[in-house]
């Protein structure tokens, strides 16, 4: 078996399918960002690298087929790829299983008044294009930089997936929680914590801050 984790780059799974035992043949060495779906996938020794990529690929057009089917009205996504892109920033943003429909709530809250996403992630992954972690911490330079993945200049979703996402974050972004959240910042000790307003996520932001201090 071949376990996926959640989250990881088309070009970390690619790497991760050419190093795996058991299996033979090529991988196509470009596929599309946010393509693959992360979960475990079993297979006979000697199968090809190929078919399992196809299988990865399959696996995730029949769950956003299934939920696009079973949307809500009223959703500022107008296609499954944008459902896809969100649900990618969501499993960049949080792994923790019961934020993700809150961190989605946001999200959509943003999209609908034309509020910009402003997430780190997204920044992160314009520098890197997927080829693993930045290895240091954003700095203001970078939140200021132009690219189509910095959604702290740039209006609405980026162009594609920042990563691939599992089938929570998938599911979470089709199906937000109901909010008027607009703001989140971790706690510090795991987690995030939620605002509704500026104030009270500055509050936030300087509980953060404190803690990070000490």
């Amino acid at each position: 078996r071949l376990t996926i984790a959640e989250g990881l780059t088309s070009v970390e799974i690619i790497a991760l399918l050419t190093t795996t035992e058991g299996l033979a043949g090529p991988v196509p060495q470009r596929v599309a960002e946010g393509s693959l779906l992360p979960e475990t996938y079993f297979f006979t020794y000697g199968d090809g690298r190929a078919e399992i990529l196809g299988r990865m690929q399959r696996s995730l057009e029949e769950l956003l087929e299934a939920q696009w089917r079973e949307r809500g009205s009223g959703s500022p996504l107008r296609s499954k790829q944008e459902a896809l892109v969100l649900a990618s920033i969501i499993e960049k943003e949080t792994g923790v299983a019961g934020e993700r429909a809150r961190i989605s709530s946001v999200f959509h809250n943003r999209l609908r008044i034309g509020m910009r996403l402003q997430s780190d992630p997204t920044v992160i992954y314009g520098l890197t294009r997927g080829s693993g972690a930045l290895g240091r911490s954003l700095t203001r330079d970078d939140l200021n930089a132009e690219s189509p993945y910095n959604t702290y200049r740039v209006a609405g979703l980026p162009p594609t997936p920042i990563a691939n996402a599992g089938r929570a974050s998938i599911m979470a972004a089709f199906k937000p929680a109901r909010t008027d959240d607009l703001y989140f910042v971790a706690k510090g000790e795991g987690g995030h914590v939620f605002a509704r307003s500026l104030n009270e996520h500055n509050a936030n932001v300087a509980k953060w801050r404190r803690l990070m201090r000490d």
